[in-house]
């Protein structure tokens, strides 16, 4: 796990003879990505940060599972690259 942040703590993820996982806070995340807040909350929102999940009541506390290499797995895109072709007459 990198040294950049601190762990916020481990999610038991039920299988037999499997780690648990560390999981860090969006603003740690943030840091680990070097991206801002903002820009992680849009892909929070969009479901491309894999496994990741909002704990507690209300405006709840987004936790965040990393890998091995101490970062979150962020998905790619689906939306189309480039300009769209103009149509032939």
């Amino acid at each position: 796990m990198s040294a950049a942040y601190e762990e916020v703590g481990t999610q038991d993820n039920g299988l037999v003879g499997e780690a648990a996982v560390a999981v860090v806070s969006a603003s740690q995340a943030a840091k680990v990505l070097k991206i801002s807040i903002t820009r992680l909350h849009a892909l929070l929102d969009k479901k491309r940060i894999q496994g990741a999940y909002k704990c507690g009541n209300g405006r709840g506390v987004w936790l965040i599972p990393v890998g091995k290499n101490g970062k979150p797995r962020v998905l790619p895109s689906t939306a189309p690259v480039g300009r769209p072709r103009k149509k032939a007459n």
